[in-house]
């Protein structure tokens, strides 16, 4: 090992040939080969060392994206169904909502009034109609619903400490309700259209065959 300055020494040595190995951190490793030594004299070996270049390391990495928050990863049992859906369903002209609920997802057991969501307690199931948290709404009539959104698994946070299902209602708005009527009229004229046009196809249908028939007897009539 040498001193600050790099100077060393290394006694004693026996003649002969030696091979040394030179070595500093930071620098290449500089061999010398054959050194000879010989009797009663001192033998000098001077070397320089040249720095060693570290290599770039190229680091590569995909960039973040911090506006994600992973929520598109969380698994939602959902289910909905609109104004007309819902009114195709038994008992949702009536009000009879439990029962809805129960035919959208095998997760919803009704009894004794109330609705369970896997087997939780009546009151943990959190209805909000128009954004607002509420209580009974599972008695709103269906003739009043817009939409209606059940998470019976999974159930999203911004719906707060809800141990069982989530039920979301929509409420039809005074314009949707003139819509949907205007609608059924609408599909009510087409279906008195329709059926007066296969009336009259038929009735024309008639007096061809009519005519046919009275041209064939005028020609039998002739040729007798």
């Amino acid at each position: 090992q040498t001193d600050i300055e790099g100077r060393y020494k290394y006694k004693p040595l026996d003649p002969g040939t030696y091979d040394i190995v030179i070595m500093e951190p930071g620098h290449h490793t500089q061999p010398i080969n054959k050194i000879k030594v010989i009797p009663n004299e001192a033998t000098y070996v001077d070397a320089k060392l040249t720095p060693n270049t570290l290599e770039g390391v190229t680091v590569t990495a995909k960039a973040v994206d911090y506006t994600k928050t992973g929520a598109e990863n969380t698994m939602y049992t959902m289910k909905s169904v609109d104004a007309t859906e819902l009114m195709q369903m038994a008992g949702a002209p009536r009000g009879e909502i439990k029962g809805v609920l129960s035919s959208l997802t095998s997760d919803v057991i009704e009894t004794n009034g109330e609705v369970h969501y896997r087997g939780t307690r009546g009151d943990a199931t959190g209805y909000f109609i128009d954004g607002v948290r509420t209580l009974g709404g599972s008695t709103l009539p269906g003739m009043c619903i817009e939409n209606l959104t059940v998470f019976s698994g999974g159930v999203p946070a911004m719906y707060g400490d809800v141990m069982g299902g989530v039920v979301i209602i929509t409420t039809k708005s005074y314009f949707s309700g003139i819509r949907a009527k205007n609608m059924r009229n609408i599909a009510y004229q087409e279906k008195v259209a329709e059926k007066k046009r296969i009336e009259k196809a038929n009735k024309d249908e008639e007096n061809r065959a009519k005519e046919i028939e009275d041209e064939k007897n005028k020609e039998r009539i002739k040729s007798e």
